[in-house]
């Protein structure tokens, strides 16, 4: 085989390494993230029984959703990935968003968000976050803001 061809056929094996490599990293920051929500909507369920929501599936659709509105951010492509704190944050601000305010199950994702933005309130100079963790965690801020003064001004 010409060196050329074996030289090519090198590089292809390992540009496809590096895919699956990245798709591992991918996942294991989605699964880190879901983890988190799942942990907080249970620890929330088991004080309000009322709660009813299937709390595995709402925390990998929130996570998912997130990153596919996205993926280039939370895939690091511009150099930086995004703590799974801020994911989650990030994933619960976009539900917040998204799910309809009469939707009983709200509640529940909402004291997740809050807790989550008080513990970087508190302690946020203690985790590694970097810039872009920052701005996402401000963009939670303010649909907290918006949803929160919604609510208050009666719409």
């Amino acid at each position: 085989m010409a060196p050329w061809i074996q030289l090519f056929l090198s590089y292809l094996i390992i540009l496809r390494g590096r895919c699956f490599i990245g798709n591992i990293k991918k996942y294991w920051r989605q699964a880190e993230a879901s983890t988190l929500i799942i942990n907080l909507l249970e620890e929330y369920k088991k004080t309000n029984p009322v709660f009813s929501a299937d709390t595995n599936g709402s925390g990998n659709l929130f996570v998912q959703n997130v990153w596919n509105e996205r993926p280039d951010i939370f895939d690091g492509k511009f150099g930086q990935r995004p703590n799974k704190i801020t994911v989650a944050t990030r994933a619960l601000a976009k539900a917040i968003d998204e799910i309809p305010d009469n939707a009983k199950n709200k509640v529940g994702v909402l004291w997740a968000l809050t807790f989550l933005l008080e513990e970087i309130q508190i302690n946020g100079k203690l985790y590694p976050f970097n810039s872009l963790d920052w701005q996402l965690i401000d963009e939670s801020n303010q649909i907290l803001k918006v949803y929160t003064e919604r609510i208050v001004n009666g719409g």
